[in-house]
């Protein structure tokens, strides 16, 4: 079992590793069962405690930066080459995922979480947006990070 160095039982373990060669290799295989972490909490968040859905849309909570861990069920718009487009004058992703946590996966409530890169913010999360109309080789990273 691995452990990614950030997680509550990694820091508990003496040897943790961040060995995420099997996980690139079954990326490149082409494997659809396959879903991994694509993403990595800054370094200048990662103390932050865990939020759930739950607490986070529902609860009393203040402060303006959150933490949580969610699985995607649908990524909106489901044409990805419509993923991209041009705000300000700048290339931007805009995106929408439904999204699940443990705290709600008995229950009815699905969550949008919005991704609108515009103005630099969340910037880092799929990378350096392209004209996936008419890059086919970005419309086949973002394909592949979508699952």
């Amino acid at each position: 079992m691995t452990f990614t160095s950030s997680s509550k039982l990694g820091n508990t373990l003496s040897k943790i590793t961040d060995d995420r060669a099997a996980e690139k290799a079954a990326l490149k295989s082409g494997s659809s069962n396959l879903r991994v972490c694509l993403t990595e909490v800054d370094k200048k968040h990662a103390g932050l405690k865990t939020t759930t859905l739950q607490e986070l849309f529902h609860g009393s909570n203040s402060g303006n930066t959150f933490r949580t861990c969610f699985y995607v069920s649908k990524v909106e718009p489901s044409n990805l080459a419509d993923a991209c487009v041009t705000t300000k004058g700048k290339l931007c992703h805009k995106m929408q995922f439904l999204a699940k946590d443990v705290s709600t996966q008995f229950n009815n409530n699905v969550y949008r979480i919005l991704l609108y890169t515009q103005d630099g913010l969340g910037a880092n999360f799929f990378g350096k947006p392209a004209n996936l109309s008419k890059d086919a080789a970005a419309l086949k990273r973002m394909k592949e990070q979508v699952g």
